[in-house]
């Protein structure tokens, strides 16, 4: 081939000189491809002929990622050509040369036509000649498998290109098949990894290929199962989970019960022969649920025929005469010589498998092949009938006063914690959380109290699902951690323990945020001894190691509580945890700041009498004023740097008003408004009348919009979390503000959602928007819905109000002048319906639809924006 072409072709084909350079290389190309159209048989592959040809493939490979684009396509097919024109030796010694590069094409490239040039190439690399009788080149196939494993990456896993190269795989695999070509394939071990790797895609066309291609393997022995185990072994156990849904772990034990059931079916029975009592009992009751199968008897969906099965006992979990160890003893042997792993493991195939073994002892077989069926569990939707037979018993316990099935519940926790691991399906889940709230109730009716080895089976693993679930169903969770604690099936005086052990093992940044928040409600209703010591340590620990800031926040607020609850007394805590330095400093700057605030001096215990804040004892009734405490001159020197910057930055502001505002009148404040106090009640009271005064006002002036600015600057400085933010603003009076926010928060809120009302409409359609005035209201409401109060407080009339004012805003034209104003307050519109719980903000949002329907003069206002 190389003397059939010009001594330059291959300088030409690498020439990036200049911008024009490319028509070198397509020239080429070209070049190199009428030669090889002009070949009628095989190229020369002896002596220097095949080193030559490996050369121009390796010149061909680097054309395949050009800067041209148009001239990738070209360069595949130019390689596609040249193997087809190769004998199946040499095809197999040149095709590693260039796969790699076609693979990568084929799977990440941008544009369909290369990723279809690329296949194209591929196939031509991997058939024989047709001088050689054609077909598929196995010794090719082999160098592709291992230039696909090679390429197979994160990235490439994703890729859109992926299902083509797996169907085409899948199209060589067959046709290895049809020729009885199988035996010549000693790649089985990358083969695997690719197919267990493909099974992991998020992409849904790359998943159903992979099964495909999984298909042909397993039924032809391309692949044994020992390959498939040591790459599923190298997964984390989540994504064994889900590979080992495709491809269950078949052990030798296994397959000789295989073998042995095969052998049973396959005796001929005599003519005579009775069917056993339990076969004459296999009568399908008609319209009842008792009649369950095994969700998958081979991948595919139970078929709407009638299928014959045992039908289950009016109490499935009926208890049988065999002797087993108690539930104590098997608590007592968790983790230790129990096969059930230790929180945050998650439960392996061949735990399942144990599982199944164990309690199958107990339970009829129809009951545990419901619950646990030997084709496997994949998604929460295979959970169903094992849901609807735990209702089942859970009303035969009701109706019958009977609890035999508390001797089992480490198995049913056991079942649950698995069912909950699966594969995510709303329906399933749905069901499956609905059933364990039924279980805990029933628990509670029978006032029994679970003990700390059965809690920490599956409490864990649900507050693990809380942390990720969609907010419906972390509403449902909570709820049912919240029966558990309030019923005393698990009261929250232990239940501290769960959330430590979260804290302690939980590799997820949510997982030990939801556990410290749930760690301090308990901490908060049940003392110091809801955690105890150790938890203290894990607490500690945690807070040293811990680099999520939101997370941080939290272990110092457990914190906060726990030193609350010790009234104060930090040494005791200090003495019992021996914190580092770094601990102790963050949490000395939290609590040690909040004792000044109540006692006006830094010593750590609190004493016996504390003395009662400025204004509560009056002067003339014989008694002394009480001295001020840092707390209160800090504030004093706060309200009089900001008195004094009004006058400087009012006439600021003149200047940003919009010139329908009158500015006409005098600078001095109103005298309607009261003096400024110490007071934090009255320091509150001045910013809301400020903020109502500019809203409520019929004959509003620039002061008033300036002071009204002002005021809601003055209240966002105070709840936002950036303490650089204002430095005139003191923690202790952040603490003591958002304290009295929270007593008055929908009020608060409401107030400052009608500021922003106020800005949009003061002045008329056409006046322009007061910027800074939405800014501030806007960069107000954002701090307010972050506030830990806002999920519990928030009720439906003020987010009704909300939605109706911030969607009116942003169907303003004016504000579509700022991209940042519509941007923060799509954002404030948003987290208004998604902070609250979920009842209130549907209620809310059905409220604001019923006053547009129903025309009233809310609606038919709200409803002129559109």
């Amino acid at each position: 081939l190389m003397s059939a072409l010009k001594s330059d072709c291959l300088d030409r084909m690498n020439d990036t000189g200049d911008k024009k350079s490319w028509r070198n290389r397509k020239d080429a190309l070209d070049e190199v491809d009428a030669a090889l159209g002009k070949c009628g048989g095989l190229l020369s592959t002896e002596g220097k002929a095949f080193l030559q040809l490996k050369q121009l493939a390796a010149n061909l490979r680097l054309r395949i990622n050009d800067s041209q684009s148009n001239l990738k396509p070209l360069a595949a097919s130019v390689i596609g050509s040249l193997l087809s024109h190769l004998d199946d030796t040499a095809q197999a010694k040149i095709g590693p040369v260039v796969f790699p590069a076609l693979v990568n094409a084929a799977m990440n490239d941008m544009k369909k036509t290369m990723r279809d040039a690329a296949v194209s190439a591929l196939e031509f690399g991997t058939d024989s000649p047709k001088q050689n009788g054609g077909g598929t080149n196995a010794s090719s196939v082999e160098a592709f498998v291992l230039s696909l494993e090679s390429e197979l990456s994160d990235a490439a896993i994703k890729s859109s290109g992926l299902p083509d190269v797996l169907v085409f795989l899948t199209a060589k695999m067959e046709t290895l098949t049809a020729t009885n070509e199988q035996e010549k394939l000693s790649v089985h071990r990358p083969l695997a990894k690719v197919i267990v790797m493909s099974l992991l895609s998020s992409k849904s066309g790359s998943r159903s290929a992979a099964e495909n291609l999984l298909a042909v393997c397993s039924k032809n022995g391309f692949v044994p199962p020992s390959s498939f185990d040591k790459e599923i072994g190298k997964l984390l156990p989540a994504q064994q989970r889900t590979v080992r849904s495709f491809i269950p772990k078949m052990s030798k034990q296994d397959q000789e019960l295989v073998d042995t059931f095969k052998k049973a079916s396959e005796r001929p029975r005599r003519p005579g022969q009775m069917m056993s009592s339990r076969q004459t009992n296999q009568v399908a009751r008609p319209n009842t649920k008792t009649t369950l199968q095994s969700p998958r008897a081979s991948g595919h969906r139970k078929s709407s025929s009638i299928v014959e099965t045992d039908v289950l006992p009016d109490n499935p979990l009926q208890m049988s005469d065999r002797s087993v160890k108690p539930k104590g003893q098997r608590l007592a042997m968790l983790v230790k010589g129990d096969s059930w792993p230790e929180y945050s493991e998650e439960p392996s195939s061949d735990t399942i498998q144990s599982l199944r073994r164990a309690w199958a002892v107990l339970i009829p077989s129809t009951s545990i092949d419901v619950l646990l069926p030997q084709s496997g569990l994949r998604t929460h939707d295979d959970c169903t009938d094992g849901c609807d037979l735990l209702s089942k018993a859970i009303r035969y316990s009701r109706d019958n006063n009977d609890s035999s099935f508390l001797e089992m519940l480490d198995f049913i926790f056991k079942w649950a914690t698995c069912a909950f691991l699966l594969r995510d399906h709303t329906s399933g889940f749905r069901k499956l959380l609905s059933t364990i709230r039924e279980l805990f109730e029933r628990l509670d009716e029978l006032s029994y109290a679970i003990s700390d080895g059965e809690a920490l089976i599956l409490l864990p693993y649900l507050l693990d699902k809380a942390s990720v679930a969609k907010l419906q169903f972390k509403e449902d969770i909570l709820t049912i951690f919240t029966l558990v604690t309030t019923k005393k099936v698990y009261p929250s005086q232990k239940f501290g323990l769960v959330c430590m052990k979260v804290l302690e093992k939980s590799k997820s940044n949510p997982s030990r945020t939801l556990a410290a928040e749930l760690c301090f409600d308990a901490v908060r209703s049940a003392g110091v001894s809801a955690i105890g010591r150790k938890g203290l340590v894990i607490l500690s620990s945690a807070l040293n190691e811990e680099t999520v800031a939101e997370a941080k926040k939290v272990y110092i607020d457990v914190f906060e509580i726990v030193v609350e609850k010790l009234k104060g007394d930090t040494d005791k805590l200090f003495s019992a945890i021996k914190p580092t330095e770094k601990v102790k400093a963050m949490i000395m700057e939290r609590c040690v700041k909040q004792s000044v605030a109540i006692q006006g001096s830094p010593r750590r215990s609190p004493p016996r009498k504390i003395a009662p804040p400025v204004g509560h004892c009056s002067p003339t009734g014989g008694q002394e004023a009480p001295t001020l405490s840092s707390s209160a001159v800090v504030t004093g020197n706060l309200r009089a740097r900001l008195q004094k910057s009004k006058e400087t930055k009012l006439s600021e502001e003149l200047h940003r008003l919009p010139p329908s505002i009158d500015t006409t009148s005098a600078v001095n404040p109103p005298p309607t408004h009261s003096p400024r106090t110490t007071s934090t009640d009255m320091k509150y009271n001045d910013i809301i009348d400020d903020i109502k005064f500019m809203t409520t006002s019929k004959a509003c002036k620039s002061t008033d919009i300036v002071r009204g600015t002002d005021a809601i600057q003055l209240l966002r400085s105070f709840i936002s979390n950036n303490d650089n933010n204002d430095c005139t603003v003191d923690h202790i009076e952040k603490e003591a503000f958002r304290e009295k926010i929270e007593s008055d928060y929908n009020a608060c809120v409401h107030d400052v959602a009608s500021a922003l009302k106020f800005a949009f409409d003061h002045g008329g359609k056409n006046a322009p928007l007061p910027t800074a005035l939405i800014n501030e209201t806007v960069s107000a409401l954002t701090y307010l819905l972050r506030m830990r109060c806002c999920r519990s407080e928030m009720s439906e009339k003020t987010v009704e109000h909300l939605v109706k004012v911030t969607v009116s805003a942003l169907l303003d034209e004016r504000i579509h002048i700022n991209h940042d104003i519509v941007k923060a307050t799509n954002k404030v519109a948003m987290r208004a319906v998604t902070a609250p719980k979920l009842d209130v903000s549907l209620n809310a949002l059905i409220r604001v639809q019923v006053s547009v329907i129903e025309g009233n003069a809310t609606g038919e206002r709200f409803r002129l924006k559109f």
